[in-house]
């Protein structure tokens, strides 16, 4: 799995135990880049939120146009009920000089409550 490298939030959706984020997203796994509409999971607990994981939607990766459509909706919903993958830290990373990434995506998160 590529690394996440940005993350522009866009909406957010509940899931059985917590929040899909989507939004675009940029990634990058031994010298390859992708890019295209990325699924954020979140979950609120202890009074923080928790960030378990993140994918593209599909395969090939859909475009990030897609979600001008107000309309739009992700083909498969994610299950996060399987064993973690590669996850980097956003907490105590920079994204590429984007720290304000965390509050965005707590703004959506606000916005879907």
């Amino acid at each position: 799995m590529p690394d996440l490298q940005e993350f522009k939030p866009d909406r957010a959706k509940t899931n059985r135990d917590g929040y899909n984020v989507y939004g675009c997203g940029k990634a990058e796994r031994e010298g390859e880049h992708f890019e295209g509409i990325v699924v954020v999971h979140a979950v609120f607990e202890r009074n923080d939120w928790y960030f378990t994981g993140w994918r593209f939607t599909e395969l090939p990766n859909e475009p990030c146009e897609a979600l001008s459509n107000s309309n739009w909706k992700p083909e498969n919903e994610m299950s996060w009920n399987t064993p973690m993958e590669e996850l980097p830290n956003f907490i105590q990373q920079e994204i590429h000089g984007e720290p304000q990434v965390i509050e965005q995506v707590s703004q959506v998160l606000l916005n879907a409550l």
